[in-house]
């Protein structure tokens, strides 16, 4: 479980396999000692990105524990001198970014009941200042209480309002946000119908959560058990 956590929020996992130094068995990994280091705090020691020298957990131990010593499963990485594997949540974050902003656009719209606008004179004998001092005044007394936002207010004088704001529906924040909630479950394999409560059905979702596993959790043992595999098979 922790392997399939790490694997998928950073790109890789370290697996330190304690060899024996002596005995019949010498060279071999001491079963029952296998350990998940945290893969957050591991530094990758090379002379280049073809020899690795040794594994420091920084932090914990000073000391590099040998390669030969640590099993590093990780995900590809497109920069090959980047000893480390691409994380998936790097991958994500501009996904994320897209889905906060979209959050705190129709948030600041809600608070502000709406979009903007500017209120001007509509001849030009009016006294634009103090019109539009009269009009915040009654807005602010109207709109004082939530349960009247948005209410009707008159006023006597000639006003025009210009609209300089836009609802989350004309800047197009909502099909943003499920977009973007599309590209993030594409990250990890996920079906995004998973988080669609509206449109799925109870069937289609049965389908979905086997896919999650098919797709998404199985292939990630896999790679672990693989790795573990062909450790201990020498």
């Amino acid at each position: 479980e922790r392997f399939c956590v790490e694997y998928g929020l950073f790109g890789e996992s370290f697996v330190y396999t304690p060899i024996l130094e002596a005995g019949n068995n010498k060279g071999k990994v001491i079963k029952g000692n296998v350990v998940i280091l945290p893969a957050e705090s591991v530094d990758i020691k090379a002379n280049n990105p073809f020899d690795i020298t040794g594994y420091v957990i920084e932090g914990l131990y000073s000391t590099p524990l040998p390669p030969e010593e640590v099993i590093h499963i990780k995900n590809v990485n497109p920069d090959w001198k980047d000893l480390h594997g691409l994380p998936f949540v790097k991958v994500a974050g501009k996904q994320i970014d897209k889905i906060n902003s979209a959050d705190e656009t129709e948030v600041k719209n809600f608070q502000n009941g709406g979009p903007s606008y500017v209120a001007s004179p509509r001849d030009e004998y009016s006294n634009p200042q103090d019109e539009y001092k009269g009009l915040i005044d009654r807005l602010k007394r109207m709109w004082k209480d939530p349960r009247n936002k948005g209410g009707l207010v008159g006023t006597n004088v000639g006003l025009t309002l210009t609209k300089v704001g836009a609802t989350p529906i004309d800047m197009g924040t909502l099909e943003s946000r499920k977009n973007a909630v599309k590209s993030l479950c594409a990250v990890w394999n996920l079906d995004p119908g998973i988080f669609d409560t509206d449109a799925s059905t109870y069937e289609n979702k049965e389908t979905m959560l086997r896919a999650l596993y098919t797709q998404a959790a199985i292939p990630i043992a896999t790679t672990w058990i693989e790795a573990i595999n062909e450790k201990f098979s020498k």
